[in-house]
């Protein structure tokens, strides 16, 4: 046994820790004054003088228990100490699982020749094939295959070329490792690339498995002339377009120069030449062109091809080639508005029109709303609403789209929709209207044609920004706390899509909305620049193009993307094989660093647990009887008190829990059984599965701190006390919830406190993040819920529709309840669990800033 095995296992403290404790226990048995108090109780028969009939004892001998405990950890000692050797398994076919991963990121595209890759990936797989069961893998392809035949090998990865994206190793083999499972070796195909194996920690997975490199040659010239960056410099409504392209390279020495052009569908549209001279880097080239030579050749959705030819090295192709959107164009803009004249002062959106021309934008103008498949494409449709009627301006299509998009799983297939701006032509519109067009194009109805309940008492501009902030949307502009300040309100449902910018004013030049004529274009520039059609500075966006740093973990939709080449890839900064796993050459020759394969050692950790378990036990038992002994010496009544305290402390009766109390519905107690588990597994409350279930309101409930009622009716019933006795129980605390709301003015005729007051329930309430983040919540048939708030605290909540029912999944599920989801309303349901148990307990917490931004 040598020194190094001591001190290397980890097991040897437990087991130096348990032999000191035998000691302890010796020595404190030797200096107990009674010796008829003993530790590990042992039945002993034992004849008395006076009795003629044996009778048992319970004695232990001191030294029996000292070489009991000193032989277990003497040999748990000795198991523990017991120098481990390393075992490895010979390489058999039979038995071997050998996983290659192929690095296809852009550095390693830098490979003489393509022969020269086939070479290399034959003769690779033929080593290995020989050796174990081989399965393949290729970053940023999710398909992994096994293969026994060559050229189904070569055949397969060959019909795959090179990403433009680039590659972390670690995360990219850890992702192909989850789906492989447990393998013997691991065979990495990549390059020297320091930016591919920055994140890798190889050396880990050697306690698990070989770890093998390969890789085609040592080093290379990794000298490589590359196109950093390319940006748009003039403004759109120019007759000349002009970009700057930043053309870099890796390395100092040397003049190196070459040429630049940029193509549109196949069409070229100018070529420029350029040089780097000696101890140069970087060099900007600004490329122009006139904006009528690609007007009939290009459209917003068209990529630019930036490709760069170089008299030098340069040792990755990919990156010579970058790719942008065609920036340039005027984009086109929908505006809806129906003319007051023939005189462009008569019109009231005429500034605004001269606004988005200014800034390069192109006006498509209707009168009224007649849908072409066309305007889809456009990123922004501005609707002006007058006090004609809502079906001339505001689109019904909108929402068949909009359901779609929120059906649909998968990102790939939903659709992009415009930006609305929905805004008041002037100030004499009808409000009540614009609130009709906002819920037809955010939140959507199954009747269109009906207007919504909440907007029926919309008349003037408060009103109307009163249910825009009910229903979740973000002011913008003004002051905090002053509502009416604002000029506008945004929305945007993540489900959907949807992002709709309602204006409160008229954008147009007014003595009375306080617009001047010099702030309608700031106003018009800053609203396009928070649609994300303008950046910062008044430019058009996408000025940095897409660089996907790690293809691991990317959605289709991301890949789809025209990203282009990392600069980390590009740099080509090489790292030392010393660093690197054990190499792999061609020729079947593989460089050791380590010793290969999966170690196998005796774990001596199960004899610690089990005289671990041994000693619990013996400590427990010690405790039983040292408890009845105590007792016995009580006497008899003190004993039986003492029991009886004991029975009620683990009589499951004595404990609190949440019952969810019913009044009104007809529901058996087993169907609250889901509920209870979902709660449970979330949050610390355990709610009891059993449902407290009463046919009407009783005093019984008044005795719990929250209950349910089916409905408004179930209240009006006098059996209880009437509405006097609600009202005390709300005072005291009670926390109500009624389902199947009748409306505002019913639930103000019965109930009604002094000092409260029904409201809407505001998307910052603490019942909207009390315990998950909610954006809203569910409406039904237009209408909102309600809260009734008292003495600072929300004390009744009214739902619109049956709630509970889709959560107990009974088998008369409410429709609404149906159309919202399982998940959501169980989040809803939570939150108002944490509420009525603590009401505003996340109000005044240092972090609501947060929460509300990301609630934004």
């Amino acid at each position: 046994m040598s020194l190094d095995s001591l001190t290397m296992n980890p097991s040897l403290l437990s087991a130096i820790v348990l032999m000191l404790v035998s000691l302890s226990i010796f020595i404190w048995w030797i200096v107990r004054k009674k010796r008829n108090r003993v530790w590990l109780p042992t039945l002993r028969l034992i004849k008395e003088e006076s009795n003629p009939l044996p009778k048992m004892k319970l004695v232990v001998p001191p030294l029996l228990l000292f070489l009991c405990f000193f032989l277990s950890a003497l040999t748990m000692l000795w198991l523990t100490t017991e120098p481990s050797q390393r075992q490895y398994r010979d390489i058999s076919s039979n038995v071997n699982k050998i996983h290659i991963f192929i690095d296809r990121s852009p550095s390693t595209s830098a490979w003489d020749k393509p022969q020269q890759r086939v070479d290399f990936l034959r003769e690779l797989f033929s080593y290995f094939v020989k050796q174990g069961s081989v399965s393949v893998g290729l970053s940023g392809v999710d398909d992994i295959r096994q293969f026994t035949d060559e050229a189904e090998f070569l055949s397969w990865v060959n019909s795959f070329g090179f990403h433009r994206e680039g590659l972390k190793l670690g995360r990219g083999v850890h992702e192909q490792l989850e789906k492989v499972g447990s393998v013997d070796r691991l065979v990495i195909l990549s390059d020297y690339d320091r930016y591919s194996w920055s994140d890798f920690n190889w050396r880990y997975l050697e306690t698990k498995m070989e770890v093998i490199f390969a890789s085609p040659q040592d080093r290379r010239d990794n000298r490589n002339v590359f196109i950093n960056k390319a940006s748009i410099k003039t403004s759109e409504s120019d007759s000349q377009v002009v970009w700057q392209v930043q053309v870099s390279r890796n390395y100092t020495q040397g003049e190196v120069g070459g040429s630049l052009d940029v193509r549109v569908n196949d069409q070229k549209l100018t070529e420029t030449t350029w040089r780097l001279l000696e101890e140069e880097k970087t060099v900007d080239i600004e490329v122009q062109w006139p904006a009528s030579l690609w007007e009939g050749i290009a459209k917003q959705d068209d990529s630019m091809i930036w490709s760069l030819r170089t008299d030098g090295p340069n040792g990755i192709t990919l990156d010579d080639q970058f790719r942008t959107k065609t920036e340039g164009l005027k984009r086109d803009i929908l505006l809806v508005s129906e003319p007051d004249g023939e005189m462009f002062l008569e019109d009231a959106i005429h500034h605004l029109r001269i606004s988005l021309e200014v800034l390069g934008f192109r006006i498509r103008r209707l009168d009224t709303f007649q849908i072409q498949e066309q305007f889809w494409n456009l990123p922004l449709w501005i609707v002006a609403a007058d006090r004609g009627s809502v079906n001339d301006y505001c689109p019904a299509e909108f929402e068949t789209r909009r359901l779609a998009n929120q059906r649909a799983n998968d990102l790939s297939v939903k659709e992009s929709l415009p930006v609305v701006w929905l805004l008041p032509k002037n100030l004499d519109v009808s409000y009540r209207n614009l609130c009709w067009c906002y819920s037809r194009l955010v939140e959507g109805s199954q009747r269109q044609n009906e207007l919504p309940r909440y907007c029926e008492e919309v008349e003037t501009r408060d009103q109307y920004v009163s249910v825009l902030q009910s229903l979740g949307a973000q002011q913008i502009g003004g002051s905090v706390g002053d509502s009416l300040g604002a000029l506008a309100w945004h929305r945007k449902r993540a489900d959907s899509g949807v992002e709709v910018f309602a204006f409160t004013l008229p954008l147009s030049p007014s003595r009375r909305t306080g617009i001047s004529y010099d702030l309608l274009p700031t106003l018009t520039k800053s609203f396009l620049t928070l649609s994300y059609l303008l950046n910062d500075k008044g430019e058009r966006l996408n000025s940095d193009w897409p660089r996907i740093d790690d293809i691991t973990g990317k959605t289709l939709q991301e890949l789809r993307l025209p990203s282009n080449v990392p600069l980390g890839e590009s740099t080509l900064t090489l790292e030392e094989a010393k660093n690197l796993p054990a190499t792999w050459r061609q020729g079947g020759t593989l460089a050791i660093k380590s010793n290969p394969g999966v170690r196998e050692e005796d774990d001596p950790r199960l004899w610690i647990e089990v005289a671990f378990w041994i000693l619990a036990a013996a400590a427990l038992l010690e405790g039983v009887w040292i408890g009845m002994r105590f007792v016995r010496g009580m006497g008899t009544k003190t004993s039986q008190a003492a029991l009886i305290f004991l029975a009620l402390w683990f009589s499951d009766e004595a404990h609190s829990s949440v019952k969810l109390n019913l009044a009104g519905y007809s529901w058996n107690n087993q169907i609250g059984e889901t509920l209870a588990r979902d709660v449970a597994g979330r949050t610390s409350i355990s709610l009891d599965y059993e449902l407290a279930v009463y046919p009407t309101i009783t005093d019984q409930l008044f005795l719990e701190p929250w209950f349910w009622v089916r409905d408004a009716q179930v209240l009006s019933n006098p059996g209880h006390g009437g509405l006097e006795s609600i009202k005390r129980w709300l005072k005291r605390g009670g926390f109500l919830v009624i389902e199947k709301s009748p409306g505002q003015d019913q639930l103000e005729k019965l109930i009604q406190i002094p000092g409260g007051v029904w409201k809407p329930i505001p998307p910052d309430h603490e019942i909207m993040r009390s315990f998950h983040l909610l954006d809203s919540l569910p409406k039904c048939q237009n209408q909102v819920w309600l809260g009734y708030h008292y003495d600072e605290r929300i004390a009744v909540v009214a739902i619109p529709f049956g709630f509970l029912g889709g959560l107990l999944n009974t088998s008369s599920q409410d429709k609404c309840a149906a159309e919202i989801g399982r998940e959501r309303a169980t989040r809803i349901f939570i939150n108002l669990l944490m509420v009525s148990l603590a009401t505003d307990y996340k109000k005044d917490q240092i972090h609501l800033p947060e929460i509300l931004k990301r609630l934004r």
